[in-house]
């Protein structure tokens, strides 16, 4: 079960609840205490009642005295403090995001734009300045970084609420009548809420007459000075303060008798003292002190007096509320109904427009409108059909009309279900078909989120200026380093003031200086790339790049390959700020080499615009955030044969008619030439390039060395394709991704087609790290052919299936359950027949990918099932020289975690033993000589800067189930290695013993543990 926090910021309230993944309340049952919360010496009470916290919004109409950012800094003290709240109410509950229902106009989930009826007059806020918007969503995780916030307008909330209590509804309309009057429509087909989805009614003109009412907003005739329930309020106190006659004989005044007669002396002067009540009494000049306080410490008012007393009747008249309003319109009282018959006709001709947009459902909300449902439908029915002549309109609001369920929670529950939705949208899906030809066919879809933020400030490396130390402190545990990256442009005063600003912020930094900005080149991005790792920067560390745009690109770049992507930060020194959350970072391969370039598309995560530096810029032409999503969707097919002379599947992927053929070594020998007359006779026109293979031939050199092949005779049409084992998918697609251009994978080994084929995870080696450098880069397709498979040798064979059992352990029990039942058939005939064969081959090919989909470029989390084995497996291979293959390495990795996880009361030693045994059944290590303590245990402090200072270690609880833990000890390991250690040698001699007296051997019931 998830749980998020869910915030509704409203005109009047603010409510902060826990919610769970079915959108249910949690707490639901507790008593009602009262909390006391303090922003910038500013008390206020919350109540607590039913796991829901409410406090007074903070607004300009509240607090007067304030500025605006006081405000905001306030508000988001108040919703910090319950979150606290509800965390210390639910200490067994892990809450991961939060979301914020807000009544304004919300911006890509982040800022607020506009919110006229809590801060500002109407249009002020994010007009024309970034720096008047509302960064929420910034400030909030500022306070609480290890939460993710959401930011989502708040009758949008509420209409994700009702398609969720509605599933079979296609299209609904939630219609708001409250503080603001407008509606949102929700169709559950489209992708997204677009900006004709979500429509404000109240400040559209219906009355343009002279005697047209004010708005609030400084404008006249406008709906929600007619419609709104404050308005309503408002209209009937004035209307009846002016014909006391007709109030003085109505049931509403009957009505506020009785109620006047209960009310205690305190309470009648709240009343009195409310803004429309004193603005009423204001212009009468009749009234004297005296009469004020004889009509207050009155206990009952009779009619008689009241006809006598006008000036009691008109003190009587200036306390209506909507409570009373509500009982005389459902006594349908003339008085009433005469102002609620012209209000109707003003508003129904707005709703008939949404009427026009034909949704399945119309949910009404308000207040005061959920008073009188009956009432308000049967006049709403009378104003659509014009009496009652048009029948279909009448049938169609009495089917389709539905009222909200008034229970306070439609932003609080509704803001969770939009965040549900939006995080539905973002996870893609992963879907099994058969094609025409036969073949499987697997379909990813995902889509990741990249948020730019602008923020503007002016000396930012003024010690008193928090900008950088904000964004820098937002996400990280501790201190995070700061790479940072300058060029000729800065001046030495400049450099000077960062410097000292870095010192005095106890930021831990490292400085490199481009020498010459006109000549950039990839030998500037490899310097930068080695002083970081040098630095020893980490996953979740920053490249802070200051001066022009060449600079960008170059740190741009390196940010991005840098362990695959790290957050960056650009301050620019010139005034061409138009696309730099945009534009893509652009490196010549060499200084005189300016046609030859490569090119990436990470962005930065946040540009600093600081006015000293840069003087021109206009604010209407920048965001507040850059959204950009980015969208991958590919296929892996299993065909068979695929160069056969008349197998059409790879050239259908080939529109272009031209390729360039990366294929390793090993695989050239043995399909080279039948490749090659595969595309002569298809008409491919194509490039040839052999690539020697192997981890020992895996590093940024032969990436650059590809990269330059491929740009040396550059066509936009040509389609680079693949061909080889698991280090051939990885370099080719690094350099597919430095030169943007797409690609097909054909793996030929098992380890390619259940592992680095279907990811898009792409990298090389680096200063002796196995995949240091790399990006993530989906191919157009992956086609595996499993004939291929035919001529890979056992012990790669193994090796490869060590990727099968993994996602067996992590996911899938039955895949494990097949190669223990069958691995003895399934292995010497190289996975070629059968349905065990292809049953084994596609779960573990659809676990891989639907355990990657939901976090495809691991920006969500770095806690991921799929890197069970890949904790000390990148150290034993390095150390073994590459002796040991990944595929052995990962082994050795699983069996590592098992023990640990069995030593340290994780899982049973059943699990524990079930494991080793069968992957000493298919043959593969659970220890080698390069498996030294020492060494092992350092290698972790790497492994904690590639997830994000954190070791994430997964470990098995069962099969089919696992935890992490994120912390183990020497001691515990140093044992760990010593029982893998006997149990192999004696596993080892037991095969020798029954090898030796010719018995059949079958290790997975017979092996010996220690």
């Amino acid at each position: 079960m998830h749980y998020s926090i869910g915030v509704d910021v409203g005109g009047t309230q603010t409510r902060v609840g826990l919610v769970d993944s079915n959108s249910n309340l949690v707490g639901y049952q507790q008593c009602q205490t009262q909390l006391h919360f303090t922003a910038c010496e500013v008390r206020t009470i919350a109540t607590k009642n039913h796991g829901l916290i409410v406090f007074p919004t903070p607004t300009l109409k509240r607090y007067p005295s304030y500025s605006v950012e006081t405000l905001q800094h306030i508000l988001v003290e108040y919703i910090i403090q319950a979150v606290k709240q509800l965390q210390k109410d639910n200490p067994s509950v892990v809450i991961s995001s939060g979301v914020v229902s807000f009544a304004g106009l919300v911006k890509d989930n982040a800022v607020i734009t506009k919110a006229a009826d809590l801060y500002f007059t109407w249009g002020r806020w994010g007009e024309t300045d970034i720096s008047d918007s509302f960064f929420l969503k910034q400030q909030l995780e500022n306070k609480k970084p290890e939460m993710t916030w959401f930011i989502v307008n708040d009758v949008i909330a509420a209409a994700f609420r009702y398609a969720r209590l509605y599933p079979q509804v296609q299209t609904l309309a939630l219609v708001t009548i409250s503080t603001g009057v407008g509606y949102a429509l929700f169709n559950r087909s489209a992708s997204a809420f677009g900006e004709k989805d979500l429509v404000s009614l109240g400040h559209r003109t219906v009355d343009l007459s002279s005697e047209a009412l004010d708005c609030d907003c400084g404008g006249k005739g406008h709906l929600t000075a007619y419609f709104s329930g404050k308005a309503v309020e408002t209209r009937v106190r004035e209307r009846a303060s002016h014909d006391l006659h007709k109030f003085a004989h109505s049931s509403l005044c009957g009505v506020l008798r009785e109620r006047f007669s209960s009310m205690s002396l305190e309470e009648k002067k709240e009343q009195l003292q409310s803004a429309a009540s004193v603005s009423l009494i204001h212009k009468n000049a009749d009234l004297s002190d005296r009469e004020m306080t004889t009509f207050l410490q009155k206990t009952s008012l009779s009619i008689q007096d009241l006809q006598k007393n006008k000036n009691e009747l008109f003190l009587l008249a200036t306390m209506i509320t909507n409570r009373e309003i509500a009982i005389a319109i459902n006594n349908k009282d003339a008085f009433v109904m005469d102002y609620i018959n012209e209000m109707m006709e003003k508003f129904s001709p707005q709703f008939q427009e949404i009427l026009n947009r034909g949704p399945k459902k119309i949910v009404i909300m308000g207040g005061f409108v959920l008073s009188i449902q009956k009432v308000f439908l049967e006049m709403l029915i009378t104003h659509i059909s014009k009496g009652s002549e048009d029948k279909q309109a009448q049938t169609y609001l009495q089917k389709n009309v539905e009222w909200a369920l008034g229970d306070d929670l439609d932003g609080v529950i509704g803001s969770v279900c939009a965040k549900q939705q939006f995080d539905k949208k973002l996870q893609g899906e992963v879907t099994r078909s058969i094609d025409t030809r036969g073949s499987t066919v697997f379909e990813m879809q995902a889509c990741t989120e990249k948020y730019t933020s602008y923020i503007r400030t002016c000396n930012v490396f003024e010690p008193s200026n928090i900008t950088l130390q904000n964004i820098l402190t937002r996400r990280s545990e501790g201190t995070p380093k700061v790479m940072v990256v300058t060029d000729s442009h800065l001046s030495f005063r400049l450099e000077e003031k960062m410097r000292g600003y870095f010192q005095t912020s106890a930021l831990s930094f490292s400085h490199y200086k481009i020498a010459c900005t006109a000549d950039i080149s990839m030998r500037d991005v490899e310097a930068l790339l080695l002083a970081a790792k040098t630095f020893k920067l980490g996953r979740k560390d920053y490249f802070l790049t200051i001066g022009s745009r060449a600079t960008l690109h170059c740190g741009g770049l390196a940010a991005a390959i840098y362990r695959r992507g790290i957050p960056h930060i650009f301050i620019p020194l010139d005034d061409r700020l138009e696309d730099l959350a945009t534009s893509r970072n652009t490196v010549d391969m060499d200084a005189q080499e300016t046609k030859a370039s490569v090119s990436n598309y990470h962005l930065p995560s946040f540009i600093v615009l600081d006015e000293t530096l840069v003087q021109r810029y206009s604010p209407q032409i920048l965001p507040t955030i850059k959204t950009t999503l980015l969208k991958d969707h590919y296929r892996v097919v299993f065909a068979h044969h695929l160069f056969d002379l008349d197998n059409t599947t790879l050239s259908s992927y080939v529109p272009g008619n031209a390729a360039f053929v990366v294929i390793s070594e090993a695989a050239d020998i043995i399909y080279g030439e039948k490749i090659k007359r595969y595309l002569n006779v298809n008409k491919i026109y194509y490039r040839y390039y052999v690539y020697a293979g192997g981890e020992n031939n895996k590093y940024f050199t032969q990436v650059l060395a590809l990269v330059r092949q491929i740009l040396m005779g550059y066509d936009p049409k040509e389609m680079l394709i693949c061909i080889g084992g698991g280090v051939t998918m990885d370099l080719a697609g690094f350099a597919a991704a430095l030169t943007e251009k797409p690609y097909i994978r054909i793996p030929t080994t098992l380890l390619g087609v259940i592992d680095a084929g279907i990811g898009v995870k792409v990298g090389c080696n680096y200063q002796g790290t196995k995949n240091f450098l790399g990006d993530f880069y989906a191919p157009l397709v992956c086609l595996n052919d499993v004939t291929f498979l035919q001529t890979v040798s056992p012990r790669n064979m193994r090796a490869g299936l060590a990727e099968v059992l993994k996602m067996g352990i992590v996911r899938e029990p039955k895949i494990v359950k097949i190669i223990e039942d069958y691995h003895n058939r399934l292995m010497p005939e190289r996975l070629q027949t059968g349905r065990y064969a292809s049953a084994l081959l596609e779960l573990a090919t659809y676990w891989m990918l639907k355990e990657l989909h939901t976090n495809l470029h691991e920006d969500k989390t770095l806690k991921r099932l799929v890197d069970f084995g890949h904790t000390f497996s990148p150290c034993l291979e390095m150390n073994s020289g590459h002796r040991i293959l990944h595929g052995e390495a990962v082994a050795i990795d699983m069996a590592i975690c098992a023990q640990l996880a069995f030593l340290q009361g994780y899982c049973t030693e059943e699990t524990r033993n079930r494991i080793i045994h069968v992957l000493m059944a298919v043959g593969l290590p659970i220890f080698d000589e390069a498996c030294d303590a020492e060494s092992l245990f350092k290698s972790i402090t790497d492994i904690r800067l590639a997830r994000g200072n954190n070791l994430h270690l997964p470990i098995p609880a069962r099969v089919g189930k696992m935890v992490f833990i994120e912390h183990i000890s020497f001691d515990v390991l140093k044992k760990t290695l010593e029982y893998l250690k006997s149990t192999d040698l004696n596993n080892k001699k037991f095969k020798s013993d029954i090898q030796t007296t010719g018995q059949q051997y079958d290790i997975a019931h017979h092996c010996v543990l220690v």
